[in-house]
């Protein structure tokens, strides 16, 4: 086990979620996965959480101008 990382949270691919999960299993580390999301962060011991919440909730609520041009002038 690493004397850092503790848990590893992982949202993704089930491709790289296979490839987590091993490497996970090989250290003893405990790990949680949630497969098919998108816009990963790593967050290690001493993150500013209240910097950066707001950054990653746009990952999740953000909808790419392509994707909205093709909604809003259909």
């Amino acid at each position: 086990m690493s004397p850092v990382i503790k848990h590893i949270t992982f949202i993704g691919s089930e491709e790289v979620g296979r490839k987590v999960a091993l490497a996970a299993a090989h250290n003893m580390t405990p790990l949680t996965l949630e497969l098919g999301g998108k816009d990963p962060a790593i967050i290690l011991p001493g993150t500013d959480l209240d910097r950066y919440i707001s950054i990653w909730m746009r990952g999740v609520l953000y909808v790419p101008l392509h994707d909205f041009y093709h909604i809003a002038f259909r």
